[in-house]
């Protein structure tokens, strides 16, 4: 009997420890934030999401705008950690930031800003709502806000 306890809290702690083996910081300066992925990705680039394998953890995507290390009009192979994200969940227009494993397999950053641009929002960095904002629910204002950082970091993506 105590061996079949010692096991079952063994294998339940292993389980815990996989289910709660990530845990992104929250950002307290987003503009350092996008400094430190742009500096730490081989390739930064907008593209578009073809395929998703939820699987093996897998993306298709086709790159329509380069500002480092890839190539417009290339398919690569995205891969991403279902745990710590974030994760590749819909199709559509994206901005990736990674690292090449091989010069074809993409891995997206753990814990990075990569996004798409129908669902911009993320939730590791720290975001208040200012006082003009007082009316809007807050949900509201996290997705107008998430737009409109994603807008200045393609803008700000643009002119390096």
């Amino acid at each position: 009997m105590n061996i079949k306890r010692t096991f079952t809290i063994t294998i339940l702690f292993l389980f815990a420890i996989k289910a709660y083996s990530c845990n992104c910081p929250k950002v307290e300066d987003l503009k350092v934030k996008q400094i430190s992925e742009y500096e730490n990705s081989e390739a930064v680039f907008v593209g578009e999401i073809l395929k998703i394998d939820t699987e093996n953890h897998t993306f298709q995507i086709k790159v329509s705008e380069s500002f480092k290390g890839s190539e417009i009009g290339k398919i690569y192979t995205g891969k991403f950690d279902p745990s710590c994200g974030p994760r590749v969940d819909h199709k559509g227009k994206w901005i990736i930031y990674g690292v090449f494993i091989d010069s074809n397999i993409l891995d997206i950053n753990g814990c990075g800003l990569s996004r798409s641009f129908e669902k911009p929002e993320f939730g590791h960095y720290k975001i208040t709502k200012p006082k003009k904002y007082d009316n809007m629910e807050f949900w509201d204002f996290l997705m107008i806000n998430a737009k409109e950082e994603l807008d200045k970091e393609i803008q700000i993506l643009r002119k390096k």
